[in-house]
């Protein structure tokens, strides 16, 4: 009897192995998707602030322009090359966070051909005023400025700019929803798995004990 005794509880050992690896598997697998909604939230924080820097540095350039073409002042076209500058850095830092999503990334792409379009026809060889001092220079730069070309460029870009933002911000939507689905549904697994080992260990150890209970008493 004791033999049949250790091989139930082998038995019992066996399957509480189980279930506790299946428990340890999901619980694993919840921890990688709480992972993957952080790393979604920190790209959200990341580009969001990106596309806001985006947007501030290209009305830094509409100002500055605007104002250098009135004024003709040197201060107002150095912080057009200055805002022009950090344009570019914003772009390049928003295809490198949105290169997994290539429409928004072809767009940026088209971003940057028309704000270089843009320097090209309104500012040709734009390095050469970096630290001009001349003011004849800079008075014949603003005098040859065309308005159109600005503006056309500006409405160009702020669209593509718009539909960048609405194409992230439904991808983070459907990743986040994804994530909470999954993370939904593993969390149900693992109640389930819990409630299930726990009727299991009451009705094995009822079978256990009935066979113990029912057990004829030894003639000595």
């Amino acid at each position: 009897m004791k033999v049949k005794v250790r091989k139930k509880l082998l038995l019992l050992s066996i399957i509480i192995t189980f279930f506790m690896m299946v428990n340890l598997t999901l619980l694993t697998v919840l921890q990688n998707q709480n992972k993957a909604l952080q790393n979604v939230i920190l790209d959200f924080r990341n580009v969001s602030r990106d596309l806001y820097e985006l947007h501030r540095s290209m009305l830094n350039m509409v100002n500055a322009d605007q104002a250098f073409a009135t004024t003709e002042q040197i201060p107002f076209l150095q912080q057009f090359i200055k805002s022009s500058d950090e344009f570019k850095a914003n772009i390049y830092s928003l295809k490198q966070s949105l290169i997994s999503l290539p429409l928004a990334y072809k767009m940026l792409e088209e971003v940057e051909s028309i704000f270089l379009s843009w320097l090209n026809t309104s500012y040709p060889n734009i390095k050469r005023y970096q630290n001009t001092t001349s003011q004849a220079e800079a008075s014949r730069l603003s005098q040859s400025l065309d308005e159109s070309i600005r503006t056309e460029a500006i409405q160009h870009i702020t669209g593509l700019v718009a539909q960048v933002k609405n194409l992230w911000y439904q991808h983070v939507v459907t990743v986040v929803n994804d994530v909470n689905a999954k993370a939904r549904f593993i969390q149900i697994r693992s109640i389930a798995m819990a409630i299930g080992t726990v009727l299991f260990l009451i009705l094995f150890s009822f079978w256990i004990t009935r066979g113990l209970v029912s057990r004829p008493p030894e003639i000595s």
